[in-house]
């Protein structure tokens, strides 16, 4: 068996609370607001209550956050990796595109049962490790499931980059924030991508149909 060397993992990072700066960043203004819908008038409290009302909605639907994340590839950013782009099969398998890698680290995902409550989890291998923390991949790492969808930019359905093929387009920048087109237009690979997280897309809709 081929053995795949010292590869990067994705760190589940501890976060306490959303950072409110952040969120107006890629969401727009903060503060209360109400949007009109069919049902009457519903009262935000910002727009990370919005954002993740629109998550729970999504958690809440049958099957949850497997049917909604099976057979997609997904975009992340932080300041501490850089921008990470994975594939995640319908059947457990996964593919991890990560800043500076040659190849796509293969793993494994579910949904498990934790202490607060349901959480996606990752395991790749003993053969890789993580550069931000120093340990390695070999035990399972979880986040929960509002705080993982929150932090991605972008979800759209199939492996658009072929990350199952275990190769990857090009090398990832260290710590650069590539959005999913940016990555898509250098890679050759050409749209249009419906991107089923652009909450920001949707709440400009919600207030622009409750202004008229």
């Amino acid at each position: 068996m081929k053995k795949l060397g010292f590869v990067f993992v994705l760190a589940a990072l501890a976060l306490s609370a959303c950072d409110p700066a952040s969120t107006e960043a890629r969401f727009g203004e903060g503060g209360a607001f109400t949007v009109q819908t069919a049902q009457g008038p519903v009262h935000y409290r910002s727009t990370n209550d919005y954002v993740f009302q629109k998550i729970f909605s999504v958690l809440a639907s049958p099957g949850g956050l497997r049917a909604f994340m099976s057979n997609t590839t997904s975009v992340a950013w932080n300041e501490y990796h850089g921008t990470q782009i994975e594939y995640l099969a319908a059947d457990g398998s996964t593919y991890l595109w990560y800043p500076g890698n040659a190849v796509a680290l293969p793993g494994k995902w579910e949904i498990r049962k934790a202490e607060h409550g349901p959480s996606i989890c990752f395991l790749y291998g003993p053969n890789t490790f993580n550069p931000v923390t120093g340990s390695t991949g070999s035990e399972w790492d979880c986040t929960p499931q509002a705080m993982y969808l929150f932090y991605k930019t972008s979800v759209v359905k199939g492996d658009i980059f072929h990350l199952s093929s275990g190769k990857v387009p090009f090398a990832l920048p260290r710590r650069a924030n590539l959005s999913l087109e940016e990555a898509a237009a250098r890679a050759g690979v050409s749209g249009p991508f419906t991107n089923k997280v652009d909450w920001g897309a949707m709440l400009a809709a919600d207030k622009a149909a409750s202004a008229k």
